[in-house]
């Protein structure tokens, strides 16, 4: 069995909490070019982590309920979603097997606030992987293994139509 590192299940989820959704309350995106920027923070890593990325959000995308592919990281679920104000909250709880292929436990919660041509959020995690075991010890294999918190951070502007 492969095993990945838990990091990747945030990624996964953060790029379906960047699809913006469709309610008339809560969080809302325009359709068209934006950039985004992301930062995650773990207890295994000893320095933040950043990424960009530009990419084109279309009408359907607009429309798109930002939590529902959630379930494609294997046994997630949403355990409390609420709208407050033009912003998304909601908790999510994973365990047991994944597509990853590790057996993971995830909690936690996250915000997501979108105002047509600004967007913001967060994610605060808890992972264990009892399959793995914890290498933090091992200097080329830190991310792996035991128990791990992770923050993601993550903003977004609309910057033009898409090309």
């Amino acid at each position: 069995m492969r095993a990945l590192p838990a990091t990747a299940a945030v990624l996964a989820l953060a790029a379906v909490v960047l699809a913006p959704p469709a309610a008339a309350e809560g969080p809302r995106l325009n359709p068209g070019k934006w950039e985004f920027e992301s930062t995650i923070t773990t207890s295994k890593m000893t320095q933040p982590k950043t990424a960009s990325e530009t990419r084109c959000i279309t009408e359907e995308e607009a429309k798109a309920d930002p939590l529902a592919a959630i379930g494609s990281l294997g046994n997630c679920r949403i355990v409390n979603r609420r709208t407050v104000g033009d912003a998304l909250e909601f908790e999510v709880d994973c365990s047991g097997a994944s597509e990853l292929q590790i057996d993971l436990k995830m909690r936690g919660k996250g915000r997501f606030a979108g105002q047509g041509d600004t967007a913001m959020g967060s994610m605060d995690l808890e992972f264990e992987t009892p399959g793995v075991p914890d290498m933090s010890e091992v200097p080329s294999m830190p991310q792996l293994g035991g128990r791990m918190t992770l923050n993601q951070t993550w903003r977004g502007k609309r910057v033009g139509d898409c090309d």
